[in-house]
């Protein structure tokens, strides 16, 4: 009996050690509380309580011993393998997004698998090849580990009647509570797998995932419903079209428009030259990801101001008899929900509905356009997202101009390289191509007879700049500066040609409803350029960084933030140092640090 209690506790070791790793990695990396660790192996227990109710299922009823055997070093190894391949995904997503993977993601990708390795120079058969050869190593080292360490009772005839039925009894037991737990969704638990099964799709009251870990707060959707019922309706006005082009992770400074060096947006360049553009060089997003970054943009909220409900560019208007068109590259549906910002509109389109293409290629916007019927006259806004510029968008070789050129997916710190500035800029390249041809298409359709185009971003780009790369990690000047051009066709604009006057992404939709004479819903909180903005601090932040820009100072504009898990604080004079090479926190005085954390202490959730 001692022997058998012995090898059963390697049994337990052997199916434990990976979820423990994992688990305290996940609590200690990423500052969440210590009952999530506890949380966590609950549900790993019975799922391993229930391979090994089934492993004595199977030694009680089936007297072939190698068949018993062989039963059970599957089931170890797929589930060795499944959790090798799920906290693999967990801490990609974490280490990419910030975000644990969810359902509804993996599913998509799943679908795409062939797609995304091609898109990445990966071969997907190789992929395929590698997972079978690990599954059967696990599993033939399971069969020796199972063979070596035998912990199964002896089997009693004379029990039969009961043992089964006890055995079936407990195995029941462990499925129930373990589908139980994982199907009852609780908002505060950062267990990954309740996250992973519930942080998709919308349950509950909040519609939308950009709130980041902000609580729902009541008071906020009730003045957004009053706003609904106040909002007034400009009957008389006409009505332009409104074309609005978000490039995900464009940097101003690397189009020849904001004077890069290189033209790496030679037909953007062109249309400004050629039509009245207006240039902002000066606008900074709320965050540094997408779906707080367009929720901000279009609900002209900071991130921790955001209701549940939000009242958006496109409500109004679509109140004011525009129709809407939602163009997206990318599946905006699966990750993380973003297709909830947009709320009502009338034509969805995104990656996820392009059969036959991966749906990070830009070239399902351009064919989706093609289908557009001749403009009716009706006024309309149109959506683009465009992915050409992101690491994870389709990659035409045709734009490849500068080289050598290699892929940073992945790579969320290091120094900057010439490789990874290059594929980069190809993909700006290739943005401004896109854009390009939508906009050919949208005028040979008369979508640009009256109309107002706007071309910007959600987010910038770290490429090696204080160590960074990519987005969603930081908020350094590199990840929050954004481009914005609004180019007016068919009509006289009065908004300014140039403008350097800081500016924020909430303020674009008060300036677009400025623009076309249209009333500006009461609860939004940015302003139209057209007026001058004038408010103390415009907010910023990025889990776990929160922080703000200070406009009092005339002469310099300060911009402090910091690290709500480690405390860390951060200031700098963007004026005289816009690329934040010196942190000046012990430089400036206490007075003015403890109104800058006031200022960004906002109430999140646990």
């Amino acid at each position: 009996m001692k022997k058998v209690a012995i090898h059963l506790s390697y049994h337990l070791a052997l199916l434990f050690i990976l979820p423990i790793a994992f688990i305290v990695t996940y609590v200690w990396l990423y500052f969440h509380p210590s009952i999530t660790i506890y949380e966590h192996l609950g549900v790993i227990a019975l799922i391993v309580f229930s391979i090994l109710s089934i492993k004595l299922l199977l030694n009680h009823y089936l007297k072939n011993k190698k068949l018993v055997l062989f039963v059970s070093s599957i089931l170890y190894s797929s589930f060795i393998l499944g959790v090798i391949i799920y906290y693999a995904l967990v801490l990609i997503g974490l280490y990419s997004w910030n975000k644990v993977i969810t359902e509804e993601f993996i599913v998509s990708y799943a679908n795409q698998a062939g797609f995304f390795f091609d898109a990445i120079n990966v071969s997907y058969h190789l992929i395929i090849v590698a997972l079978v050869i690990l599954y059967t190593i696990l599993t033939a080292a399971c069969y020796f580990f199972l063979r070596k360490f035998h912990w199964l009772p002896t089997k009693q005839h004379n029990t039969t009647w009961l043992i089964g039925p006890l055995i079936f009894s407990f195995l029941f037991f462990c499925c129930y509570f373990c589908y139980d737990y994982l199907i009852s969704s609780d908002a505060a638990s950062k267990e990954p797998v309740k996250l992973t099964l519930h942080s998709g799709k919308p349950k509950g009251q909040q519609t939308h995932k950009s709130k980041l870990e902000y609580a729902t707060d009541q008071r906020l959707n009730n003045l957004e419903d009053q706003a609904r019922k106040n909002y007034q309706i400009n009957i008389s006005t006409k009505k332009r079209n409104l074309i609005v082009f978000v490039v995900d992770a464009l940097r101003p400074d690397h189009t020849n428009i904001y004077d890069y060096h290189r033209d790496t947006t030679p037909n953007l360049r062109k249309i400004s030259e050629s039509q009245a553009t207006s240039h902002f060089t000066n606008v900074r997003s709320v965050c540094g990801e997408t779906t707080c970054a367009h929720a901000g943009f279009m609900a002209s909220r900071f991130v921790h101001q955001l209701p549940d409900n939000i009242f958006t560019l496109q409500e109004a208007l679509k109140l004011n008899g525009y129709r809407t068109n939602f163009i997206i590259s990318g599946d905006h549906v699966n990750f993380h929900n973003i297709r909830e910002v947009y709320g009502h509109v009338d034509d969805y389109f995104d990656g996820s509905m392009a059969t036959g293409y991966y749906f990070n290629d830009d070239i399902i916007t351009i064919n989706k356009t093609d289908t557009l019927p001749i403009w009716d006259g009706k006024p309309t806004m149109i959506h683009y997202h465009i992915l050409s510029a992101h690491q994870v968008g389709k990659k035409d070789p045709a734009f490849t101009k500068y080289m050598p050129s290699e892929s940073y997916l992945g790579k969320r710190s290091g120094q900057a390289e010439i490789k990874f500035t290059n594929f980069y800029d190809n993909g700006v390249l290739q943005a401004d191509d896109v854009i390009k041809k939508l906009l050919d298409t949208l005028s040979s359709k008369k979508y640009l007879d009256n109309t107002l185009v706007i071309i910007t971003a959600d987010h910038g780009e770290a490429l090696g700049e204080h160590g960074f790369f990519m987005h969603t990690n930081s908020v350094i000047e590199e990840a929050l500066h954004v481009p914005l051009m609004m180019i007016p066709y068919g009509y006289q604009s009065n908004l300014p040609k140039q403008s350097d006057e800081f500016m924020s992404l909430v303020d674009l939709a008060p300036t677009i409803l400025s623009e076309f004479n249209l009333s500006i819903p009461e609860t939004w909180i940015g302003k139209p350029v057209q007026h001058k903005i004038e408010r103390p601090f415009t907010f910023f932040e990025m889990t776990p960084y929160k922080g703000l820009y200070d406009h009092r100072d005339k002469k310099s504009l300060w911009k402090y933030w910091n690290n709500t898990n480690t405390g860390e604080e951060f200031v700098f004079n963007i004026t005289q140092d816009p690329k934040e090479n010196n942190n000046l926190v012990w430089r400036v005085s206490s007075d003015l640090k403890k109104e800058w954390r006031k200022a960004t202490q906002f109430e999140m959730s646990h």
